[in-house]
């Protein structure tokens, strides 16, 4: 380990998110990706028989977490917060 590159020996830092997704929703799994941001599906356990919802996890570099947050907040909340009621939509 210590002759390795120091960025190829630690990582890209990050983090994991994990989505409850409805099975019939499962072709939703692969927009949670976004490659030019780095986004990567990283795991998609297979739904047991009678599961009502499956679970995806990605990983979100730091680079791209501002991007995330964004688009991970409710669109109704982000309105409220720039001084706009909820119900103006």
């Amino acid at each position: 380990m210590a002759n390795r590159e120091a960025g190829i020996a630690e990582g890209e830092h990050g983090f994991y998110l994990q989505f409850d997704i409805p099975a019939a929703e499962r072709g939703a799994v692969e927009a949670l990706e976004n490659k030019a941001a780095g986004i990567e599906l990283v795991a998609v356990p297979q739904a047991a028989a009678g599961e009502e919802s499956i679970t995806a996890t990605v990983f979100v570099p730091e680079r791209s977490v501002d991007s995330t947050a964004k688009k991970s907040t409710p669109i109704a909340m982000r309105k409220r917060r720039q001084g706009v009621p909820k119900t103006k939509t």
